[in-house]
C-alpha cells in the first residue's frame, strides 16, 4: 500500500463481532497512516479496539446503530471532531 492514504480517515462499521475478515485490511490502512475508526451497536467494540489491533491508542471506537438517523449523526459528529485534521489522536 503506498503513502497516498496517510491521514486519510477510514470507518470500519459492524466490527463488534467476534469473526470475519476484515481486521487484516484494517491493520494493512492503519500501517499506511491511515487513522482507523471502529463501530458496532453494542459495547463490545470497545473490546474489539483493545484485542485485535494491539494498537488501540491509534484507533477510535464508538457505539452507533447506523441504521437510525440521529446515531449515525453523532457518530459521524464525534469522528469529525476526534479526526479534525491531525493525524493523531
Amino acid at each position: 500500500m503506498t503513502g497516498t492514504l496517510h491521514g486519510q480517515t477510514a470507518v470500519d462499521y459492524g466490527r463488534g463481532q467476534r469473526r470475519g475478515n476484515r481486521l487484516a485490511i484494517a491493520r494493512r490502512l492503519h500501517a499506511a497512516g491511515v487513522r482507523v475508526v471502529i463501530t458496532s451497536t453494542t459495547e463490545r467494540i470497545h473490546l474489539r479496539r483493545a484485542n485485535w489491533m494491539r494498537v488501540a491508542e491509534a484507533v477510535l471506537s464508538f457505539i452507533a446503530d447506523l441504521t437510525v438517523e440521529t446515531e449515525v449523526q453523532r457518530f459521524v459528529d464525534s469522528v469529525l471532531s476526534r479526526a479534525g485534521g491531525s493525524t493523531s489522536w
